[in-house]
This record gives C-alpha cells, sequence and structure tokens, in this order.
C-alpha cells in the first residue's frame, strides 16, 4: 500500500508532539517496508527548515537523512502545480500534497488536518484511523 504522509506527521515524530505514537508507527511501517510512505518534494527542505528552527543543524541533517531513507519522494513538477492550481482544495500547499498522491497513486494521505483535503480525489486520514484501517 502507497501512503502520502503529509508534513504535520513527521513533524509530530520529529517534534515529540501531538499523537506522537501513532505518527511514530507509521512511519515505523514504512521504515519495514510493510506499507510505502512518500512525501512531495517541496515537503523536504520545510521539514529541514521546522527542524533546524527547532533542533538544530546538525540534528535537522540527522533527521532529514533518516527521513530521505525511508520515504519515497514524489517530485513536484509543473504538471503536479497546475492539478494543484485548479483543485477545489483551498489551500495550495494543500493542494500540492493532494496533487502529489494523486500522482502517486496513493490510497490514503496520513495526516492531521483531514477536514482540509475533504475534497480531494485521495482520502485523508489521521495516523491513527490509519493504523485501525489496516489491522
Amino acid at each position: 500500500m502507497v501512503v502520502t504522509i503529509d508534513l504535520n506527521v513527521i513533524l509530530d515524530v520529529y517534534l515529540l508532539r501531538g499523537d506522537f505514537d501513532s505518527a511514530m508507527t507509521v512511519l515505523g511501517l514504512c521504515r519495514k517496508g510493510t506499507i510505502s510512505g512518500n512525501i512531495p518534494s517541496h515537503a523536504a527542505p520545510t521539514i529541514y527548515y521546522i527542524l533546524k528552527k527547532s533542533l538544530g543543524i546538525t540534528k535537522a541533517r540527522e533527521l532529514s537523512g533518516q527521513l530521505l531513507d525511508v520515504l519515497e519522494i514524489v517530485p513536484v513538477d509543473k504538471a503536479i502545480l497546475t492539478d494543484a492550481r485548479n483543485s477545489r482544495i483551498v489551500d495550495f500547499e494543500d493542494a500540492i500534497v493532494e496533487a502529489a498522491a494523486h500522482a502517486a497513486s496513493s490510497a490514503f494521505i496520513v495526516t492531521n488536518n483531514g477536514r482540509d483535503f475533504k475534497v480531494g480525489r485521495v482520502s485523508a486520514i489521521s495516523p491513527a484511523e490509519f493504523l485501525l484501517q489496516i489491522k
């Protein structure tokens, strides 16, 4: 199963916030190869930037490297940006995530903000809901 993981879920793991346990379990399933997780390419530098501000450059590099070892990267190109621009999803960044998830044939977007993706083509689900779904 392929899933797109929204950056808020990744930040929950690395910054020890929110539903940390469920988010960590989802990333653990990606690490084991039980599921195939991905992020849109634009999320990688955003995650690094936030981690650098919160944890420092050394830890940000380490965690970003771990992330690249575990997740696939969906290139955000002109076609995905155009798809996002034409989306019914109001927030452009969320529309990019959804367009990338659609392009990657993801079954779900694992996110803490499911309501932001209600009008999207890919179902959005919280980490805890996702874990229940795959049991």
